[in-house]
């Protein structure tokens, strides 16, 4: 049968070169809009390993002024005020758990980073999050090793920093790397846990409009593992670092870039609970705690940060199912006219004994065997784009194998359901000729 479809392509060559230089198109302009809408998809449906539901974010109104109009300048005991805030926050009615963050955290334009060292790999670019312990019971996030985020929030509120030693968490992706530098598997990791490295830095401070610089040097150590965490769903999974705020840092640094995150119970989420909680909070603020100044759901910080991402992406989605349809339309409608002008030739071979089915495999073996010969170059071009061009989105879903494989996996299998639409039918239709109407035809 094969050496028979070759034999039949070969001498319609002519006809079937114009056919294959379509199809060489079609599955390089396929393939781009494939890998598009899988990278697309899998940004959208990747763990975060995080949750934000029922999850609110506070702005407090740290800087002030005082009875004269004049802002009041940093207190030493700036630190025990934004504690005893964060414990009225968390007695609130129907608040599961507060917590106190310093730059960046999910869905935020704001972020801080750094580098670490590791035996003798330097991370760089480290996101780093200054979180109080509760900031694992309100985002429910877990451990690496599968610890619950109760143990999670004790475990890290044992952790130091100070300014001889400051401890941290980091993503697993983070520690993936350190181990694929240096050859080992992920068993291995254990032995990172408690390793150290020295840091030195000057730390300048302003006390009532005296500047005062002193040099510290402090050991950061690593004491635990988190799951890799996105920002966003639009944005590239980087490496985070978690480390403990306390009551300290915040009174020896300014009152920058401070958010409070709460977690609301279901049942106590209505409706009004925001308007209500904001109502309250004004009314119980005393002089030892912070004022509310805004309150939203993260869900609508996430709304606000991925409305240009997301207009993006149905744009290109909307162009890209408009070029689907033209190359689903064209592919079928070439195999569709191609098998109509050889209803004749099916009837024929009726008469000397072919069945359906032989018929049918003959007309379908050569589809797939022009299809494949245009496939393997349009391959050999999407290898290149990938890898050799900036074309491709790498933000969410790393260059590989396995994503050329995927996209051109897909590619090939939509091209193999729009050859077989474009065949079965017309043949399935020649197939109800009867023969003496074709052999008269012909």
């Amino acid at each position: 049968m094969l050496h028979h479809i070759i034999k039949i392509i070969r001498a319609e060559r002519r006809a079937n070169l114009w056919i294959w230089l379509e199809m060489l198109v079609v599955c390089g302009l396929l393939w781009f809009v494939t890998d598009y809408a899988v990278t697309a998809l899998r940004a959208w449906t990747r763990p975060l390993n995080y949750d934000i539901e029922h999850v609110y974010r506070i702005t407090l109104a740290t800087v002030q002024k005082d009875k004269d109009g004049k802002w009041k300048e940093r207190s030493a005991d700036q630190g025990k005020t934004m504690m005893q805030t964060l414990d009225l926050i968390a007695a609130y009615p129907g608040v599961e758990a507060a917590c106190l963050q310093q730059w960046g955290g999910h869905y935020s334009s704001s972020s801080s980073n750094s580098s670490f060292q590791l035996d003798t790999v330097s991370l760089i670019n480290v996101e780093d999050r200054m979180v109080s312990p509760d900031y694992f019971r309100v985002f429910r996030v877990y451990g690496a090793d599968g610890s619950s985020p109760e143990e999670m929030a004790e475990r890290f509120g044992k952790l130091h920093m100070n300014d001889l030693q400051r401890d941290y968490y980091l993503s697993r992706n983070a520690l993936d790397y350190v181990e694929k530098v240096n050859g080992e598997g992920r068993e291995s990791d254990r032995r990172y846990i408690g390793m150290s490295d020295s840091i030195n830095y000057n730390m300048v401070s302003v006390v009532d409009g005296v500047q005062s610089e002193k040099s510290i040097r402090y050991n950061q150590t690593l004491r635990g593992l988190i799951p890799d965490q996105p920002k966003n769903e639009a944005e590239s999974t980087g490496y985070v670092s978690l480390k403990p705020i306390t009551e300290e840092y915040i009174s020896q640094n300014e009152l920058i870039s401070y958010s409070v995150y709460l977690r609301v119970s279901p049942e106590a989420d209505t409706p009004d609970f925001k308007e209500q909680f904001v109502k309250r909070m004004k009314a119980v603020t005393k002089d030892d705690t912070y004022p509310v100044l805004t309150m939203n759901a993260v869900s609508e910080d996430r709304a606000g940060i991925l409305a240009d991402p997301v207009r993006q992406i149905n744009n290109h989605l909307a162009i890209g199912f408009f070029l689907l349809l033209n190359i689903f339309l064209g592919i079928v409608g070439t195999f569709w006219v191609r098998t109509e002008q050889r209803r004749a030739e099916v009837g024929i071979r009726r008469v000397v004994g072919s069945t359906n089915r032989s018929v049918f495999s003959l007309m379908f073996g050569e589809g797939i065997i022009l299809m494949t010969l245009a496939f393997l170059p349009a391959a050999v071009a999407a290898w290149y784009v990938m890898f050799h061009t900036d074309l491709c989105d790498i933000k969410v879903f790393p260059l590989g194998r396995g994503r050329l494989l995927l996209g051109l996996g897909c590619t090939y299998l939509q091209m193999l359901l729009m050859v077989f639409l474009g065949t079965f039918i017309p043949v399935l239709r020649a197939l109800r000729v009867p023969p003496t109407e074709a052999i008269r035809s012909e």
